[in-house]
């Protein structure tokens, strides 16, 4: 299977395809900036720029696990679930039938007017770079999505990880909810309001199954409805059950210091205005001017 390699970007933000054996040579910030369509098959990939009202789409065929995956053949055919399969994962792939989704298809949703710089993923980023330095050397990716399942931010310093995450299309500005990639941490959590772990053949589409991920969701402090998730992913190979209870404890993080800064903005931050009951004043402010 052809990889996915990062150059120098070329002065008109096109990407250059050069002859590198086996792989695909791309300008380092194309996939995170630009719109792209990928497709692959056993051989080669195709890379073409795409106008903004397009989607990704990457077409892979990795390993995956044979027993789950004969499990979701047989789901797709029959809707029929086998004992292996956990009961929320055979809901999500419930889901991902009902928006007409393939397995061996991985499609993306481009938003060109994402705000990557928000009130939220302002307070996330002090949170995010502590974490993201604790998780050097550990093969583990670190994403902030906002409500919808888009790729805000995303941390990863493993090379051969961030190759995969290019060719999964877990890049800033795509989507990973659950009508466009199907059952995945990101989109799964959303549906549920809660967190969850995704693990390899458990993912709906066959692109993702060489993957694990873990996600939980960020609430406004006051109101309770998710305004983002944090993501960890990584190879399924390196999946430790510590990922679930580190991804768990950032949107904790995240939320203390967005209640600190609203209560220091409007001068409340003080010893009988803090605590549990202060914090629920505190609101999320999320453009509205793409709705």
């Amino acid at each position: 299977m052809p990889g996915v390699r990062r150059c120098a970007p070329s002065s008109g933000g096109v990407p250059e395809l050069r002859d590198a054996g086996d792989e695909l040579v791309l300008p380092w910030d194309f996939v995170a900036t630009a719109p792209t369509v990928l497709t692959s098959s056993t051989a080669s990939f195709e890379l073409k720029a795409a106008p903004a009202t397009d989607r990704g789409c990457a077409m892979v065929s990795p390993p995956s696990n044979p027993e789950l995956r004969r499990a979701l053949e047989r789901f797709v055919s029959s809707g029929s679930v086998t004992s292996e399969v956990r009961e929320e994962v055979a809901a999500s792939w419930a889901r991902a039938v009902s928006f007409g989704l393939r397995p061996d298809r991985l499609d993306s949703p481009w938003d060109p007017d994402l705000d990557s710089g928000g009130r939220p993923a302002k307070a996330a980023r002090p949170v995010l770079d502590k974490i993201g330095g604790d998780l050097v050397g550990t093969g583990i990716s670190l994403l902030l999505t906002d409500e919808r399942g888009h790729v805000l931010q995303r941390r990863v310093t493993d090379r051969g990880l961030r190759a995969q995450l290019d060719r999964i299309l877990l890049v800033p500005g795509l989507s990973y909810g659950e009508e466009h990639t199907g059952t995945n941490a990101i989109g799964t959590t959303l549906d549920r309001r809660r967190p969850m772990v995704v693990e390899g053949g458990e993912h709906f589409a066959e692109a993702l199954t060489i993957m694990a991920c873990a996600a939980a969701p960020i609430r406004d402090p006051g109101a309770g409805e998710v305004v983002g998730i944090v993501d960890l992913t990584c190879s399924a190979e390196d999946a430790s059950r510590l990922m679930l209870p580190r991804a768990n404890q950032a949107p904790r993080q995240i939320e203390n210091t967005f209640s600190r800064g609203a209560h220091r903005r409007s001068g409340c931050c003080t010893s009988t205005s803090s605590g549990p009951a202060a914090g629920s004043r505190a609101r999320w402010s999320r453009s509205t001017s793409r709705r």
